[in-house]
């Protein structure tokens, strides 16, 4: 679940990572600036993007901290 979890993570992050990129492209031009419920509405979805990145994070967190578990339990197992 974990392992599944964290590739979840890792696909969202690379689409994230395109809307964001265009999300700030468009942040960046001096008219949709001067346009405010534009620039406002490209504002509130660079904040949600960074909300699901942080979510997106703790998947993949989670595979790792899954991962270092199962590592540690076949080494015990190994040893006995």
């Amino acid at each position: 679940a974990g392992r599944m979890a964290a590739e979840v993570g890792h696909k969202l992050n690379n689409y994230l990572a395109v809307i964001s990129g265009h999300t700030d492209i468009l942040l960046s031009y001096k008219d949709v600036q001067k346009m405010e419920p534009v620039s406002k509405s490209l504002k509130a979805i660079s904040g949600q993007i960074r909300r699901i990145e942080r979510f997106t994070a703790g998947l993949m967190d989670m595979g790792r901290r899954q991962s270092k578990r199962r590592r540690r339990t076949s080494t015990h197992s190994s040893r006995n």
